[in-house]
């Protein structure tokens, strides 16, 4: 089973007494449920299920308790079942299979020729771009300028050509490289390459800014498919786990933090003047935080070298950086750039 993936089992018993009485199945795993737990020793077959959800640490053998008492209640067994053998793949190596297909089953700067623009039309949603995809027959509304005068006297038919651009918004990936543990970096790992594949699917061209609790690790340029592929499977080598001493409950809401102390300028109170001064505070200092905060240094990187208003993912466990991304969010909404947590 892939890690976080959930399954569904079913687990036949076979009962070896003829005394009868009744069977009680535990599972010792926060993981695993197993219902029904009860099971009467009347008949020779016994059925139970168990859904489990195993974590990257998960054991090899699953075990359960079991206890069963007889039908008088006079003497009672207790002893242990071994009905699963589990194979725990992890997301990170998942995910680095399914990057390898894709690039496998691409290549690079090719575009599939074009059989059918109808379809492609209503599928993909082709526009007049800068990029030449391929050519079709003359359709009422197609632009003169991008009649193919050479093939269309070739073929005694009006021929035009079909552009194509980047589909939607460009994007920076914005990416937190410190984890605390295996399991968050396996979930880390999954995130990044998974999200690069998206991207590229969707021909969404995209930007990396990677850092770890210290530094800027990478930034690049806006990246084509494949490129913004095989840097984000480099990436996932620079994953530093580290152990954080400070403990986030809740991520600062900056909004309204800022709505707050606009909506108390406007009262004249001794009371109201030392609660601004106090969330003023809190605001300056939540900012410094964010500027000192490496996630700050990459954003502002990447956003500069992209040189375009773009939306930015946000990949993170929200250790070290919780204040930066928070600040950040709100300073980046301000200027019309989009914010999607991964």
């Amino acid at each position: 089973m892939v890690v976080g993936t959930e399954g569904r089992l079913s687990i036949n018993l076979t009962t070896e007494t003829e005394i009868g009485g009744t069977l009680f199945l535990e599972s010792p795993y926060e993981w695993l449920k197993v219902g029904p737990s009860t099971l009467s020793l009347k008949g020779e077959k016994l059925v139970t299920e168990v859904s489990l959800s195993p974590p990257l640490s998960g054991p090899s053998v699953v075990k359960l308790k079991a206890h069963a008492i007889d039908r008088w209640g006079l003497v009672q067994t207790r002893f242990e079942l071994e009905p699963i053998r589990l194979y725990i793949i992890p997301r990170a190596r998942y995910a680095a299979w399914l990057a390898r297909r894709y690039l496998a089953e691409t290549k690079v700067g090719a575009l599939s020729l074009i059989s059918d623009t109808g379809a492609l039309r209503t599928t993909y949603g082709l526009r007049r771009g800068v990029e030449y995809y391929g050519s079709q027959l003359y359709q009422p509304g197609d632009s003169l300028k991008n009649i193919d005068w050479k093939h269309s006297l070739k073929y005694n038919e009006l021929i035009t050509k079909e552009f194509t651009e980047f589909h939607g918004q460009p994007a920076i990936v914005l990416i937190n490289l410190a984890v605390a543990d295996a399991e968050e970096a396996d979930k880390l790992v999954y995130k990044i390459i998974v999200t690069a594949i998206s991207l590229a699917q969707e021909n969404i061209p995209a930007a990396l800014a990677a850092y770890d609790h210290e530094h800027v690790k990478v930034t690049t340029t806006t990246l084509q498919p494949r490129q913004l592929l095989l840097q984000s499977l480099g990436i996932t080598q620079e994953v530093t786990v580290f152990t954080n001493p400070v403990k986030y409950l809740d991520p600062p809401d900056v909004t309204r933090l800022r709505a707050d102390i606009n909506r108390i300028r406007f009262v004249e109170s001794e009371a109201s003047r030392v609660l601004i001064q106090l969330l003023q505070l809190e605001y300056d200092n939540i900012s410094k935080n964010a500027r000192l905060n490496p996630a700050s240094r990459a954003l502002a990187i990447a956003l500069d070298k992209a040189g375009t208003q773009s939306n930015v993912l946000v990949i993170s466990q929200y250790n070290h950086d919780v204040e930066a991304l928070a600040f950040n969010t709100f300073s980046l909404a301000g200027r019309g750039n989009a914010v999607i947590n991964v």
